[in-house]
């Protein structure tokens, strides 16, 4: 059994940096945490954007997102 722990209303971007957003001038900047969640996902082979909100995907896609979570640390 896992739990996922995501923020539904959240994008996918936005949850795999939670707590660690890239920023630039002490703000955060939403197009490198894109192009960043873009690579990771890409690598992943998955083809959902990162910028769909994760109430949109499915478990399986949630799933992934975690993983690429992981793989942004």
């Amino acid at each position: 059994y896992q739990e996922l722990s995501l923020a539904p209303n959240l994008t996918v971007a936005q949850n795999i940096f939670l707590g660690s957003e890239p920023r630039r001038f002490g703000i955060v900047d939403r197009d490198q945490c894109n192009r960043r969640a873009k690579e990771i996902i890409a690598r992943l082979g998955v083809s959902f954007s990162a910028r769909a909100p994760v109430s949109s995907l499915s478990l399986g896609e949630r799933q992934l997102v975690e993983i690429a979570r992981a793989l942004s640390t």
